[in-house]
């Protein structure tokens, strides 16, 4: 190698070696630069099967028991030998490269459904996004996860719904405190409106069939316009009760409470 290291056949054989003995990072290395170096298609097709292998080794791996196990690395793992197998194949077809395809599936569909699993106890809204995220793509990967998907949806929707409403109480409880609605107090509550909207809006994306969850998206809404309209109608008087009236900071205050009124 070190007397030819342009020549790909020769650094494909020592990458060959160092996979065969268990130095799959090394080999890794060898093997791209090989598949950079290759111009016969044959050979580069090979690359690409024996990188498929690593990362699919390198997956195994991350799931002996005993050892620090990665759900996450091991998803990474698999996901990079689909996609050197499936760039073989578009080269040179051949069984064993076919084989290796179903194989990775199935570990990959059993390291999901474990993460997806896993999230789901854990029972936060980052957490059961993840769960989803990991549900669909084991349904990708194997259509009779469905059931499974649609149960993750449900249980996000639900999660979202319920800290939504734990905001609006909190947000009712800071806007009922006070009698006018200064424009620092009112960017602070309108952030978080909109912050509750959101969670409601992804709510009923996920279910869309949720008239409860509907229906407090569109109350929230309506909660935002009357905040924009009180907000608007506490800065047109601030405005309006100054000596100088015609004052530039009078005339923004005037301004600013129309744009709140068009946006209501």
């Amino acid at each position: 190698v070190i007397s030819n290291p342009t020549d790909p056949y020769i650094n494909y054989n020592y990458g060959l070696g160092l996979y065969r003995a268990g130095r799959l990072a090394e080999a890794t290395t060898i093997f791209q630069s090989v598949e950079g170096l290759a111009m016969d298609p044959k050979l580069r097709a090979q690359v690409l099967f024996q990188m498929g292998n690593i990362a699919y080794r390198t997956g195994l791996d991350l799931r002996k028991p005993g050892q620090q196990q990665s759900g996450v690395g091991a998803v990474r793992a698999f996901e990079q030998a689909l996609s050197s197998y499936q760039a073989h194949l578009q080269i040179q077809g051949n069984r064993d490269a076919r084989h290796n395809v179903e194989a990775t599936n199935k570990e990959l569909e059993e390291i999901l459904l474990a993460i997806g699993k896993e999230r789901t106890r854990a029972n936060t809204e980052k957490t059961l996004r993840e769960a989803l995220q990991a549900y669909e793509r084991a349904t990708e990967i194997n259509a009779k996860n469905q059931p499974l998907v649609d149960e993750a949806k449900i249980r996000l929707s639900k999660e979202l719904a319920k800290n939504a409403a734990a905001a609006d109480v909190e947000a009712d409880k800071a806007e009922a405190g006070l009698q006018t609605i200064p424009d620092k107090a009112f960017k602070g509550l309108f952030e978080k409106r909109e912050e509750i909207a959101a969670r409601l809006e992804e709510a009923v994306g996920l279910t869309p069939g949720d008239g409860g969850v509907a229906a407090a998206l569109k109350k929230q809404q309506e909660k935002m316009s009357d905040l924009l309209t009180k907000s608007a109608r506490d800065q047109s008087a601030e405005a309006m009760k100054t000596e100088k009236f015609f004052s530039n900071r009078s005339l923004k205050n005037l301004e600013e409470a129309g744009g709140k009124l068009d946006q209501a």
